[in-house]
């Protein structure tokens, strides 16, 4: 039902406000498991530190030309007599 109703408002059958009313009631109507009634999430936020860009932009880039940004770790990151490593 939601599919036609959908259609419906792609051409122009109905107006966008009452098909999405349609939609809503149907999805009010319908019981749900406990499963699909906390299947939502919401993203609070996101944060990155990334090489050579001060934001996501310039570091697309920096992989669109092909950068390499691969560098040592620096010293003061921490420790490194706590790790074995062959480099």
């Amino acid at each position: 039902m939601i599919k036609e109703i959908l259609e419906m408002i792609k051409n122009d059958q109905i107006a966008a406000e009452a098909g999405l009313y349609l939609i809503k009631k149907i999805k009010e109507d319908q019981p749900q498991s406990k499963i699909e009634k906390y299947k939502e999430i919401a993203v609070i936020g996101i944060s990155a530190k990334l090489p050579d860009a001060e934001n996501i932009y310039e570091f697309w880039d920096n992989l669109s030309n092909g950068k390499d940004s691969i560098t040592e770790i620096p010293k003061n990151r921490w420790e490194a007599t706590h790790f074995n490593s062959k480099w």
